[in-house]
């Protein structure tokens, strides 16, 4: 069997990618930039991540302590701005991960809810 040669058309064709949306298909080409990207991680919902970038202003709770949903568990400052950081619901404190002063960046994990 002889080697088939590629033709200009099918290299470019072998860089495009075929992706489905409904009963649509696109044919697209993707960027270094969505290659490398960080693959998606499903959030853990026990965690509570800084959504602002800023400084720990206040804690109100520790290791052991049982919150309610909706209880201030600590202030973020932000911009001047004094955030609430609340219980997303009812459990037990399993670690707090930040100190009063510390600075955070988005998404840094602050406490941990079990």
């Amino acid at each position: 069997m002889a080697n088939k040669k590629k033709t200009p058309t099918e290299k470019v064709d072998s860089e495009f990618q075929d992706f489905r949306v409904g009963d649509t298909i696109y044919r697209t080409k993707l960027t270094k930039a969505y290659l490398e990207r960080k693959p998606y991680t499903i959030p853990n919902k026990k965690s509570s991540l800084a959504f602002i970038p800023g400084t720990i202003a206040e804690i109100f709770v520790k290791k052991g302590d049982k919150v309610k949903e909706g209880e201030i568990m600590m202030l973020l400052e932000a911009m001047k701005m004094k955030n609430r950081v609340i219980a997303p619901f009812d459990g037990v404190v399993k670690d707090v991960y930040v100190e009063v002063g510390q600075v955070v960046a988005k998404n840094f994990v602050m406490v941990e809810l079990v």
